[in-house]
């Protein structure tokens, strides 16, 4: 009896060992968290906690308003970012201006304040420039410049980009800007469209041009501001097709498969109280969203990030 009381001792010791070791690894590794109880509320200028890259995605937090150092009156909007979240190009209308132009930020980590605004001279070489979306490396840009697609390269993240030359093969002798890019060379890109006279959206290849019009994510209004996952299989874009201008989102199971039809994306991104938001950019981790708009009284765009 002595050694059975004994043993049933020992085991139940054991058992609290390892529930106590097993409660240390999940607080250190985030395992008891639930989804978005990580600190990733807004904070001030933009700055978000960082969530483990293991934590559940749990909802999206308040929006933070990215303090750009723009006077009160400029309009800040065509905002992209590095995969790594570090990176934030964004297009600059000064007030009682009709054109923009090309700014950057960077940022030593994701909880980091950004630096200061750097006004990217070598890109803004036409009468108006906007729309950059970067490449799966983060070494090259492809924006608008006046009507027309160009692309320019850089060394590294926060370099100077190269001398900008045309995407002759995306240039249609119309209007286009905002020209995504996906695995495979797979692109999307917004485009005045002759047929219907609305900003529609068009895909095709960086080989071989964006030919093809994307008949279900376009409507009778006007679509812009595409962004593309990197495995090509989720879009966001804008849409003034609600009256208002708000993001929308869609999938599909494979690239040449038809898009679902698109779902507004709903709060925070979106508002149904004529709030217009638009130029989403999604990381690849599904934890960073950023986008344009104007919201909490303001009169002119600014650029806000979410986290989860």
């Amino acid at each position: 009896m002595y050694v059975m009381v004994r043993c049933l001792a020992i085991c139940a010791l054991m058992c609290a060992c390892d529930a106590r070791l097993g409660q240390i690894q999940n607080n250190a590794t985030g395992g008891d968290a639930a989804p978005g109880s990580s600190s990733n509320d807004g904070g001030t200028d933009g700055q978000m906690g960082v969530a483990p890259p293991d934590a559940p995605l749990g909802p999206w937090g308040t929006p933070a308003i990215i303090s750009t150092a723009a006077d009160a009156g400029d309009n800040v909007d065509d905002c992209t970012m590095s995969s790594d979240t570090l990176d934030l190009l964004y297009a600059v209308q000064q007030q009682n201006a009709s054109t923009k132009q090309l700014w950057e930020m960077t940022r030593a980590s994701a909880s980091a304040a950004w630096g200061t605004p750097v006004e990217r001279d070598e890109l803004n070489i036409g009468t108006s420039e906007e729309s950059p979306r970067l490449s799966l490396d983060n070494l090259t840009v492809y924006y608008g410049v006046d009507d027309d697609i160009y692309q320019a390269t850089r060394p590294a993240i926060g370099e100077p980009f190269g001398t900008p030359t045309a995407v002759t093969i995306m240039n249609s002798g119309t209007l286009q800007k905002w020209l995504a890019i996906c695995e495979n060379d797979a692109v999307m890109i917004s485009r005045s469209d002759p047929t219907t006279a609305n900003m529609d959206l068009f895909e095709g290849t960086l080989s071989g041009g964006a030919t093809t019009v994307d008949t279900v994510l376009n409507s009778t209004s006007n679509e812009i501001s595409t962004f593309l996952s990197k495995d090509c299989l989720t879009t966001y874009f804008a849409s003034n097709r609600s009256g208002s201008t708000q993001i929308y989102t869609s999938t599909r199971p494979a690239v040449g498969q038809p898009w679902t039809t698109p779902t507004n994306a709903m709060a925070p991104f979106s508002s149904s109280d004529g709030t217009d938001n638009e130029d989403p950019w999604i990381s690849v981790d599904q934890r960073t969203f950023v986008f344009a708009s104007i919201r909490g009284g303001g009169t002119t765009k600014q650029l806000y990030i979410s986290t989860r």
